[in-house]
């Protein structure tokens, strides 16, 4: 799991803020869950964030458009009727 809470990481662990989570949160708020599942879900999600600012960036400088113009071609070379 990957941290992603500056301020909790100072004064928990990461099991501490699971159990915390899981034990005290949850329950106060009447959620039922796997809180485990949701922050290995999360640390997923953390480490393909990057990718919307990357695609859009390609996008907007015509890398994206390229590829693609090259994927049809080639795809449409290899195609013979």
């Amino acid at each position: 799991m990957e941290w992603y809470n500056y301020g909790l990481s100072l004064i928990m662990s990461k099991q501490e803020v699971i159990d915390f989570e899981r034990d005290t949160l949850m329950p106060l708020a009447g959620i039922e869950g796997d809180i485990e599942k949701y922050h290995k879900v999360l640390a997923c999600y953390k480490k393909l964030a990057y990718l919307d600012n990357l695609v859009c960036e390609q996008l907007t400088d015509g890398h994206i458009l390229e590829a693609f113009r090259g994927a049809v071609k080639a795809a449409s070379d290899s195609f013979t009727i």
